[in-house]
């Protein structure tokens, strides 16, 4: 259950940044697991967890999200539980690519 803003010291998302955020994951149709073992190699930087959003269920998922992409284990770890061998072999491709 996510806290107020006040009790994480994460600043509210305005608006119009919630709904964009969510717009970009999907957070209704796939688990920050997920998410993070197939899209995770993409994200160079990730500040979404910053922010305290109006929707519960979306914060917890971002607070999630955000745990996995700043772990290397985790994310190791859900890779190689979610993803084909095919997928898992092109997420490490894409790992090893120059930004």
């Amino acid at each position: 259950m996510s806290m107020s803003p006040e009790e994480n010291n994460r600043m509210l998302a305005n608006a119009l940044w919630e709904q964009q955020s969510r717009e970009l994951f999907p957070y209704l149709s796939m688990s920050p697991e997920e998410y993070a073992a197939r899209e995770g190699v993409n994200w160079l930087c990730f500040s979404f967890h910053n922010y305290c959003y109006q929707d519960e269920q979306f914060d917890d998922w971002i607070q999630r999200l955000s745990e996995i992409l700043l772990n290397p284990n985790l994310m190791q770890k859900y890779q190689e539980e979610l993803l084909t061998p095919e997928e898992l072999e092109r997420v490490r491709q894409r790992a090893q690519e120059e930004p």
